[in-house]
């Protein structure tokens, strides 16, 4: 049997590195799907963020048997974020916030006598990314606003007491450069550093970038926020060109007709 990654000599780092291996397994197998709905999350019906949380189950069980070794927690969707255990028990408004997905960690090497070094939760937020489907949302934009903002604002605190994050970019549309410019254009006008493609480069399923930014008013600083970009371009290309026929047609509706003069005879 070979050596866990994790266990009672683990670090976070390991922890990090095998959550990432499982996630892009995933993202791998979401890919390789007949067919996807458009949205990340829905209260009314399918999403991409239930789809993977299906894809996770396998992921989890294809791992473990690569590794020879079983997982001892599990990565769940939409839970309420983990209250701060050296409080005085009254409940915080970035409690109510809730990460798409979170994967609990008991650190060993963390510290008895601060219970937020031991109990920490892996932080997950997923966004699509490219040009918008269905609406005239601007998702590269909200991949900043709605999504890495979320690690590093007081409202939401994702990943409070862990080092890491990650976020997960569901590329539906456009070339993953041109995603890249704009994301990058919208984190640097939040003061925000750039995003950096893994050495890699671009990958024909599943693409690593990372972030380190700088979090001021919450532990620990700086943090580093991992992204996944899974590419999904080849399940949208027929709604998006549906999508942009209607948006055509519909312009060409909008355009008014010149009104006909009408020539008046010498009898009028």
């Amino acid at each position: 049997m070979s050596q866990p990654l994790i266990g009672s000599k683990n670090s976070w780092s390991n922890f990090e590195k095998c959550v990432l291996e499982i996630f892009n397994i995933a993202l791998v197998m979401l890919r390789e799907k007949i067919s996807l709905p458009i949205e990340e999350d829905s209260v009314t019906g399918d999403s991409l963020n239930r789809q993977l949380d299906i894809c996770l189950f396998h992921a989890v069980l294809k791992w473990e048997q690569t590794h020879e070794t079983e997982i001892p927690t599990s990565p769940s969707p939409n839970l309420r974020q983990q209250p701060d255990l050296s409080s005085d028990g009254l409940m915080h408004d970035y409690e109510r916030t809730k990460p798409d997905f979170q994967w609990t960690f008991k650190d060993k090497l963390g510290s008895s006598d601060n219970l937020n070094s031991i109990y920490k939760s892996y932080a997950i937020e997923c966004k699509r990314i490219g040009k918008d489907i269905s609406s005239q949302r601007n998702l590269n934009k909200e991949y900043v606003s709605k999504g890495i903002l979320r690690f590093i604002t007081n409202s939401h605190r994702y990943g409070q007491f862990a080092s890491s994050g990650l976020m997960i970019g569901y590329v539906q549309s456009s070339d993953a450069q041109i995603i890249l410019d704009k994301v990058n254009t919208a984190a640097l006008s939040n003061s925000l550093p750039e995003l950096l493609l893994s050495t890699k480069g671009w990958e024909q399923a599943v693409s690593r970038l990372d972030h380190k930014l700088q979090r001021p008013e919450i532990e620990p600083s700086p943090f580093e926020l991992r992204h996944l970009w899974v590419d999904l371009r080849h399940h949208y290309e027929q709604k998006i060109t549906s999508a942009e026929k209607n948006e055509s047609n519909s312009k060409k509706q909008k355009v008014q007709k010149p009104k006909s003069s009408k020539v008046k005879s010498n009898n009028e």
